[in-house]
């Protein structure tokens, strides 16, 4: 995570002298996302000057935010087969 936090922000200093949130939806938008990216979120807080949001805070949020989603489809899958096997008739 620590090398993709350093290339993605290596990328947006190169492409962009002025860092604005603005200008981040705007490339979104023309891409057909609808919001920013967690990560380039903040990357732009941190370039903006934001002192709470270090590498390792974003390093540590992303890996949250990661290990939350697989954690929640893991439990998800777990309980839909636990209600099969528990509903023979519905298998």
């Amino acid at each position: 995570m620590d090398k993709v936090i350093q290339e993605r922000k290596s990328e947006m200093l190169e492409n962009n002298n002025d860092i604005s949130l603005v200008q981040t939806k705007g490339e979104f938008e023309k891409k057909g996302l609808e919001s920013l990216v967690a990560l380039d979120y903040g990357l732009q807080e941190q370039l903006q000057g934001n002192a709470e949001f270090t590498d390792s805070y974003i390093r540590d949020l992303m890996n949250s935010a990661i290990l939350a989603g697989h954690d929640t489809v893991a439990a998800g899958l777990t309980f839909a087969l636990y209600l099969l096997a528990a509903n023979p008739k519905e298998q």
